[in-house]
C-alpha cells in the first residue's frame, strides 16, 4: 500500500513538475515575444531617425556644394580663358597673357621668337606683343606637325623661319601680313593641298606663294 501510495504522490508531482514547466515555457515565449516587439519598435523609430538625420545631412552637403561647384565651373571657364586665342583679344590688347600660355618663346633681337606651339587650339591667332614685346618671328620647327586648322600671323611679324609649319596636314588657312619679309625653306611642306596663304597685294607673302605654286587669297 505504501509503495502505492508513494507511487502516486511522485505521479502526481511529476504531473505538476510538467505542468508548471509547460506553462512557464509558455510564459517566457510570451515574455520573449513582447520583448522583441518592444525591441522592434525602438528599431523602426531608430531607423526612422536616422533616415531623417541621413536626409537632413545630405541636404546640408548639397547645399555646401553648390558654391564649390559655382567656383569650380568659374576655374573651368577662366582655364578655357586662358587657353583660347581670339583675333578680337589679340588686336586690341597688348599682352594678352591668355597667349603666352600657348607658345614657347625666347627674346631676341629686342622681340620674341615663337619656338614652339604648345597650344591644343585648332585655329590659332598669334599675338603682336608677348611681355610688352612685339612678336617679330616663327621660329624653326615652331608649328611643325601640329593639329591647326588656321594661323593668323601678328602684324608684328617679319620672319618665318624653316619648316616652322612642316607636316601640319590639317592647315588650311594662314594669314601673313605685309610685314613679312622672309619665309625659309620648307615653311610650308607637308601642309594641306587645301593651305591657301591669306595676304596683302604685292607683300613678299603673295610672291612667295606664287613661287612655289601655293593658293593664296588678297585680303586689304
Amino acid at each position: 500500500m505504501k509503495s502505492i501510495k508513494i507511487t502516486s504522490i511522485i505521479l502526481f508531482l511529476a504531473v505538476v513538475l510538467l505542468s508548471i514547466f509547460i506553462g512557464g515555457k509558455q510564459i517566457n515565449s510570451k515574455i520573449e515575444q513582447t520583448i522583441k516587439e518592444n525591441y522592434q519598435t525602438e528599431i523602426d523609430a531608430l531607423k526612422e531617425k536616422l533616415n531623417n538625420q541621413s536626409a537632413l545631412l545630405n541636404s546640408i552637403i548639397n547645399i555646401g556644394n553648390k558654391p564649390n561647384n559655382t567656383t569650380t565651373n568659374k576655374q573651368d571657364t577662366e582655364n578655357t580663358t586662358t587657353t583660347t586665342t581670339t583675333p578680337k583679344k589679340n588686336t586690341t590688347t597688348n599682352t594678352p597673357v591668355e597667349d603666352e600660355v600657348l607658345f614657347e618663346y625666347i627674346k631676341e633681337n629686342g622681340g620674341i621668337t615663337i619656338t614652339k606651339y604648345i597650344g591644343k587650339q585648332t585655329n590659332v591667332t598669334i599675338p603682336n606683343k608677348i611681355e610688352q614685346l612685339p612678336v617679330l618671328k616663327i621660329g624653326e620647327n615652331a608649328f611643325a606637325d601640329s593639329k591647326v586648322k588656321s594661323v593668323t600671323l601678328p602684324s608684328s611679324c617679319e620672319e618665318i623661319d624653316w619648316f616652322a609649319f612642316y607636316g601640319c596636314f590639317a592647315l588650311t588657312t594662314i594669314y601673313i601680313s605685309n610685314e613679312v619679309n622672309s619665309i625659309g625653306y620648307g615653311a610650308f611642306d607637308s601642309c594641306a593641298k587645301s593651305l591657301t596663304i591669306y595676304c596683302e597685294r604685292n607683300s613678299y607673302a603673295q610672291k612667295y606663294a606664287q613661287s612655289f605654286g601655293i593658293k593664296y587669297s588678297i585680303f586689304q
